[in-house]
């Protein structure tokens, strides 16, 4: 009888890592590549004016087939801001138009 439990115990310790491996497979089909598109962009440089919003910035300079939230990530990842605290007198690349995909 104690053979049965640890034949049961293995069996469902394997369902579950079973289980697990199919809850990652999306994820990692979708960080390697297979289901993601890669944008490239140009970018010209923009000198912050007083006043200025990141999202202001974004929404008069970025592309207009880009949702201004999309655009304010993409500043933020090419001029490396922690934050959207921008600062007069500040150069900002910003993307301009899609080069590809």
């Amino acid at each position: 009888m104690n053979a049965r439990y640890v034949l049961h115990y293995l069996l469902v310790m394997l369902l579950i890592s079973f289980a697990f491996s199919l809850m990652a497979l999306p994820r990692s089909i979708g960080a390697s590549g297979g289901e993601t598109t890669h944008e490239s962009f140009s970018y010209t440089a923009v000198t912050v004016e007083s006043g200025d919003s990141l999202w202001r910035v974004a929404a008069a300079h970025g592309p207009k087939d880009l949702e201004t939230e999309r655009v304010v990530t993409l500043i933020r990842e090419a001029n490396d801001l922690s934050s959207c605290v921008i600062q007069p007198g500040q150069t900002l690349m910003v993307p301009v138009q899609r080069t590809g995909k």
